[in-house]
């Protein structure tokens, strides 16, 4: 990405780019190549640079330095500049779930919507917030209109499946995540282990102790290092002891 952007920038400058456009390219390329702080000296050098995408940069540049209030403040020095700039709403949108103001972020996302209409990102982006503030039938929503997009979409089919479960339709969640798991196949990582572990709750939902059983070990071993890897090993010895044993669960490779 960033030698594609530094090419169309050469192009650009040659061209004959004005020369406060030609600085606000150099800010995006240092920011690209996660030079902050000069990207911050090209944005902020006499006269500073003004003006909805020149503020836009100087957010991400605060943000990928970890200083959120900044990147607030100049996303919405962005927004005030130009109220309809799509990325500035997407970049605040990001910026109110970091602080967890849902109610914030979902209003910045409709904006998105009515500038531009629906898009795979933005409804798995809809979707997760959504769920994170309790609106699982608005989770459930953005999924399946995500799905008649594209019936494929893994994520959709996971998120569909834990929204399905934590709102007690463990069937319906189930039907999902068997989609999913076969989707996935032999993939391993994050993705497929989080589809185990679903399946696990919605078969353990239903009353299936020996599924659940075979799922929670397999999301063990598709990702061992899962920070809650841990609860994962106690929930596999809690239900081994609740089915009277079986075979004991490997620990994962250290």
């Amino acid at each position: 990405a960033l030698a594609d952007f530094e090419r169309h920038a050469r192009a650009a400058r040659e061209a004959g780019l004005p020369p406060p456009l030609a600085r606000r390219l150099d800010a995006w390329r240092q920011i690209l190549a996660r030079d902050l702080t000069g990207a911050l000296n090209t944005l902020d050098a006499a006269p500073p640079l003004g003006g909805a995408w020149a503020q836009l940069a100087r957010g991400w540049a605060y943000y990928y330095r970890s200083e959120l209030p900044q990147a607030q403040r100049a996303g919405e020095a962005a927004l005030a500049a130009d109220p309809e700039l799509y990325e500035a709403h997407d970049f605040m949108s990001m910026i109110h779930s970091r602080f967890g103001r849902g109610a914030d972020a979902l209003a910045h996302l409709d904006r998105m919507l009515q500038l531009r209409g629906t898009n795979t990102r933005l409804l798995i982006n809809r979707a997760a917030i959504r769920a994170s503030t309790g609106d699982l039938a608005g989770c459930v929503a953005d999924c399946n209109e995500l799905l008649r997009l594209e019936p494929r979409n893994a994520v959709a089919r996971l998120n569909l499946g834990k929204a399905y479960v934590d709102l007690g339709q463990a069937q319906a969640a189930l039907g999902h995540l068997d989609f999913l798991v076969d989707l996935l196949g032999a993939q391993e990582g994050q993705l497929a282990a989080r589809a185990r572990g679903e399946r696990a709750r919605a078969r353990l939902a239903l009353g299936d102790g020996p599924g659940a059983l075979e799922d929670l070990r397999e999301q063990l071993r598709l990702d061992p290092y899962d920070p809650l890897a841990e609860s994962t090993k106690a929930a596999i010895k809690e239900l081994e002891e609740k089915l009277g044993g079986g075979t004991p669960s490997p620990d994962p490779p250290r």
